[in-house]
C-alpha cells in the first residue's frame, strides 16, 4: 500500500482555508473582524489569538488522522493477507469492505471540512450591529 499523505498536506489545505478566512474578514467587514478579537475585553486578544491558530492546527489534523487511521488498518489488513492462505482468502472481503467503507468516511470527512470552512467564513463576515 502507498504510505499515507504526509501531515503537509493536510495542514496546507486547511492553511490554505485560513487565509481565505481571513482575507475575507479583512477585506469585507474589517472594523468587526478587528474588534472581535478584544471581544470581550481587550485582554482576552492573545486567547483570541490561540483560538485561530488552534483552529487551523485542529482542522489539518482532524482531516490528517483519519486518513492516516484508514491507511493503518488497511495495512493491517495486507499483513494479514501476507500470513498465510486462511490470511489471505479472510483479506480479501475484509479489504473490499474497509475501502467501501473508507468512501464513506472520506465523504464525510470532506462534508466536515466543507462545513467547517462555511462555518469560519460566516464567523469572520458577520456584522453584529447593536440596534
Amino acid at each position: 500500500t502507498p504510505p499515507p499523505p504526509p501531515p503537509a498536506v493536510s495542514l496546507g489545505l486547511a492553511g490554505l482555508i485560513f487565509l481565505i478566512v481571513h482575507f475575507l474578514g479583512i477585506t469585507r467587514n474589517t472594523k468587526a473582524y478587528f474588534k472581535h478579537y478584544l471581544q470581550p475585553f481587550p485582554v482576552f486578544l492573545p486567547i483570541n489569538l490561540i483560538e485561530q491558530f488552534s483552529k487551523l492546527l485542529t482542522h489539518g489534523m482532524r482531516l490528517f488522522g483519519n486518513i492516516f487511521a484508514g491507511e493503518v488498518l488497511i495495512a493491517q489488513l495486507v499483513r494479514l493477507g501476507s500470513t498465510g492462505a486462511i490470511g489471505f482468502v479472510a483479506s480479501i472481503p475484509l479489504l473490499m469492505v474497509w475501502q467501501g467503507f473508507s468512501i464513506f468516511v472520506g465523504s464525510i470527512q470532506a462534508f466536515v471540512f466543507t462545513m467547517l470552512t462555511f462555518l469560519y467564513i460566516s464567523q469572520a463576515i458577520a456584522t453584529h450591529e447593536d440596534h
